[in-house]
């Protein structure tokens, strides 16, 4: 059981390695999502099974990690881990992938322009540096926890309202990021109950074993009679959203159970401490891996061309973003936010701003 597992972190902020194997684990998923969507051979693959958890999962960890005490919450301290981290990060990477996005997709990159400019570029990190600032602005006001519980669910039954009464992606992603909320919010209450709610169902295998059977036969029983959409975020309309809230916290329940049990944070870990690089790149990966293997003959001489392509295309796309994720902490950490990286620009520009 690796329940006090660490990893060194800069700046005393020692990092939990479940909490870097969970976020590496989300982030897989969504490379798989989206080997599976560019797949040329459209095969029905897997990656639907996770869809109830991918995401709300990496939120959850986020909500985990925003304070390590929110009765001394700092809203400047805060508001600059943003700007760094999320709002610096989503400006140069939707920036350095626009004319490669606009020319796979055939847009015009004016177009891709306004989506950036209008917080619509990226939907996953704009809702979650939105979370964050609703929620630095409320534990600003208040360290009252039910009203922070009450926020929480205003702000799941106002995302759902919303999106009913307007299907298409706010400015912002505002609709998403009421979403987002809950889950973030959920993470923030486990890290403050975490040792009660260890104790009442510590991470064990036999626990384990329960919350999967739990998760997948609770999605199975569901395929047979209610048919639930499995995603939550960026879609037109809900069918059954109380039961795709359910299935969420099942697989949150399973999956925090499982990083916590797994030993080490090694490849998956980094997966996770980089987890922005390869969230913004990997769409264009994948699209290049498919290309590569068009081009070897690799979907023509494997046996079963989808799950072949799609096992091929996660591995070029981890082998490559990967690459990526160590030459710009190496020779250009700045691109990703690094706090250090920032306050060395600072300094050299006589700005009296430490990040």
């Amino acid at each position: 059981m690796n329940q006090e597992n660490h990893t060194p972190a800069t700046a005393g902020s020692p990092r939990k390695a479940w909490v870097d194997l969970g976020k590496g684990i989300s982030m897989l998923m969504v490379v798989l999502f989206h080997c599976e969507t560019y797949n040329p051979a459209d095969p029905e693959g897997c990656s639907a099974l996770f869809a109830f958890f991918r995401m709300p999962f990496f939120f959850f960890l986020s909500g985990y990690v925003f304070t390590r005490n929110y009765r001394a919450f700092s809203l400047r301290a805060k508001m600059k881990q943003i700007a760094r981290g999320l709002v610096w990060t989503y400006l140069v990477f939707t920036s350095i992938i626009l004319i490669p996005k606009a020319l796979m997709n055939g847009s015009p990159i004016a177009e891709g322009v306004w989506l950036i400019l209008t917080g619509r570029a990226s939907w996953f990190v704009v809702s979650l540096g939105g979370a964050q600032v609703l929620f630095a602005f409320l534990l600003r006001f208040t360290q009252k926890l039910p009203a922070v519980l009450a926020f929480m669910c205003g702000s799941l039954c106002a995302g759902y309202v919303v999106k009913a009464l307007h299907p298409d992606m706010l400015p912002f992603c505002f609709d998403c990021t009421l979403l987002v909320v809950f889950f973030f919010g959920l993470g923030f209450f486990y890290r403050i109950y975490e040792d009660r709610i260890s104790n009442l169902l510590p991470a064990s295998w036999p626990s384990l074993a329960l919350a999967t059977l739990l998760y997948f036969g609770a999605i199975l029983a569901d395929a047979r009679f209610f048919h639930t959409p499995p995603y939550l975020f960026g879609v037109s309309e809900y069918q059954n959203f109380p039961l795709y809230i359910l299935y969420a916290l099942l697989g949150i329940v399973m999956m925090t159970l499982l990083t916590k049990l797994l030993p080490g944070p090694g490849v998956l870990g980094f997966i996770g401490r980089n987890s922005l690089v390869f969230y913004y790149l990997n769409g264009g990966t994948a699209r290049i891996a498919y290309a590569l293997g068009e081009k070897t003959g690799l979907y023509r001489a494997a046996a079963g061309p989808a799950a072949a392509g799609t096992a091929a295309a996660m591995l070029i796309s981890c082998l490559c973003l990967s690459a990526a994720a160590i030459l710009i902490k190496r020779y250009c950490p700045i691109l990703a936010g690094d706090r250090q990286a920032f306050n060395r620009l600072m300094r050299k520009l006589n700005w009296k701003i430490e990040f």
